[in-house]
């Protein structure tokens, strides 16, 4: 089983203060961006701890 991940909602692209409350920061999270590898934009699983993504589709699927 894959560990959760989160799809935050904000008014701003760049607001990241839900990140601060203790529990969501634990989770990965769905953002849409550029991830090396796909020439457009892409959603994709976002772990901010270590810095690494991947495909969101992919992760569904996997």
């Amino acid at each position: 089983m894959k560990p959760p991940a989160l799809f935050p909602a904000s008014e701003s692209s760049y607001d990241k203060a839900w990140a601060s409350w203790e529990y969501l920061g634990l989770y990965d999270r769905i953002v849409w961006g550029k991830l090396d590898g796909y020439q457009k934009e892409v959603w994709m699983v976002l772990d901010e701890t270590r810095n690494t993504g991947g495909e969101l589709g992919k992760w569904l699927t996997g």
